[in-house]
C-alpha cells in the first residue's frame, strides 16, 4: 500500500514508495479528487518514476506538462526495449521523448510538418534506432490515433541515439564534456545561466545533443538560408556571436566544421532561451 503525499494535477502525484522512497506515479485520473494521506489508486497507475532520475535536470517539470496517453505510449516502448534488448532508458531520456513527441502531436493536429533535411542520412546511418523510431510511431498511431509524418521517425531516432542503445556509452561521456564546456561559455558570452531545472534548459540542451551527434557522425545540416534568417543575425548580433563562439569550440573538439545552417539553428535556440528566461524573470503587470 502506497500513500499520496502530493497531487501535482489530475494525472500526477507523489507517493512514497514501498521502500521509503518518494516516488513519482502518472495515470490517467489518478489525481482526481486525490488528497494528501489517501491510499493510491494502484489499479490507474500506469508508470512510475524514482525523482532520482528526474530533479536535476529539469525533467520532472517538463513531465507535469506532458499528456499521460503520450506518456503511456512512450513506456510501452521502453518496456519493449527493455524485453529485446536488456536496455533500460534512464527516466529522463524517456520524458524527453515523450516531450518531444506531445509536441510533434501538437504540431499534426495543427496541420504543421517540421521537415527533417536529415532524414535519409538518419535512415542509413543509424537503421536499427530508426526502426525503434517506426515502431515508436506505430504504438503513437494506435494508441492515440495521430499518425506522424516520416520526418518524425528521424527525429525520434535521434532520442535513441543519444541514450546509447546500441553504440554504447564512450561517445555520450564525451558529449557530456562538451556540453558542459559549452554550457560555461553561454554563461561568459551571454551572462545566461540555464538553470539546470529548467524545462527551457532541458529543450535546449536536448538539441545541443542532436547537433554533437550530428558532427561526430559527419552529418551537419547544409543548406541555403532565407533573407529573413540573415536580418535575425543582424539583430541579434550578442547571440550571433556567442552561437559563433560555441561553433568554434565545437569544431575544435570534434574535428568538424558546423555548416551556417547549424549555426544560425544554435543562435536562435539561445534566442529562444534567453527571451524565454527574460519572460519568467519578468514581474507580473499587476505588480509593474
Amino acid at each position: 500500500m502506497r500513500i499520496i503525499k502530493r497531487v501535482f494535477n489530475n494525472n500526477v502525484v507523489s507517493a512514497v514508495g514501498k521502500d521509503g522512497n518518494d516516488v513519482i506515479l502518472v495515470g490517467s485520473g489518478l489525481g482526481y479528487l486525490a488528497k494528501k494521506g489517501m491510499k493510491v489508486h494502484e489499479d490507474r497507475v500506469e508508470r512510475e518514476f524514482h525523482l532520482t532520475g528526474l530533479g536535476k535536470d529539469g525533467a520532472f517539470r517538463i513531465l507535469l506538462e506532458i499528456p499521460t496517453p503520450v506518456i503511456a505510449a512512450v513506456s510501452a516502448l521502453v518496456k519493449e526495449v527493455r524485453t529485446r534488448f536488456n536496455y533500460t532508458l534512464t527516466p529522463a531520456a524517456e520524458v524527453a521523448l515523450a516531450d518531444h513527441l506531445a509536441q510533434a502531436i501538437e504540431r499534426s493536429e495543427n496541420g504543421e510538418n517540421l521537415p527533417n533535411p536529415m532524414l535519409w542520412d538518419t535512415r542509413t546511418s543509424y537503421p536499427q534506432e530508426y526502426l525503434l523510431a517506426e515502431r515508436m510511431l506505430a504504438i503513437v498511431e494506435t494508441s492515440l490515433g495521430v499518425q506522424l509524418p516520416e520526418d518524425e521517425a528521424g527525429f525520434v531516432a535521434l532520442h535513441f541515439v543519444n541514450a546509447g542503445i546500441f553504440s554504447g556509452s564512450q561517445r555520450a561521456l564525451s558529449h557530456s564534456a562538451a556540453l558542459s564546456h559549452v554550457l560555461e561559455i553561454i554563461r561568459n558570452e551571454l551572462d545566461l545561466d540555464l538553470p539546470p531545472n529548467s524545462p527551457i534548459t532541458r529543450r535546449f540542451v536536448t538539441h545541443l545533443k542532436f547537433v554533437m551527434e550530428r558532427i561526430t557522425s559527419g552529418r551537419t545540416h547544409a543548406g541555403t538560408l532565407d533573407p529573413v534568417f540573415e536580418s535575425l543575425r543582424e539583430n541579434h548580433p550578442d547571440a550571433r556571436a556567442c552561437a559563433a563562439r560555441v561553433s568554434d569550440y565545437l569544431q575544435e573538439e570534434f574535428s568538424e566544421q558546423l555548416s551556417d545552417e547549424e549555426d544560425f539553428y544554435l543562435m536562435l535556440h539561445l534566442i529562444r532561451a534567453r527571451d524565454a528566461f527574460a519572460a519568467e524573470m519578468r514581474p507580473p503587470e499587476s505588480e509593474q
